[in-house]
């Protein structure tokens, strides 16, 4: 009984990897269709500066938010933000 049990453990490993090894094989590269030729109007960068000034009122928030607090029961001399 006990070397029919083992047989069979053997065979369910071997097809395992018998499974493991033929889903591993490289397959055949397939032929990639040909890239559509694409035309591209292209322009010449000129330097300028620029000097204007923008002025607007707003309300700034927030991305994220932290509490700030001791981890020990002291006061606090100096907070750095």
């Amino acid at each position: 009984m006990g070397f029919q049990r083992r047989q069979l453990q053997f065979g369910i490993a071997g097809l395992v990897s018998l499974c493991i090894l033929a889903g591993c094989q490289s397959k055949a590269p397939e032929e990639a269709e040909p890239e559509p030729e694409v035309t591209v109007d292209v322009a010449p960068v000129l330097g300028t500066s620029s000097s204007e000034k923008i002025a607007s009122h707003a309300v700034i928030y927030p991305i994220q938010q932290s509490p700030v607090s001791p981890k020990i029961s002291a006061p606090i001399r100096k907070l750095y933000v």
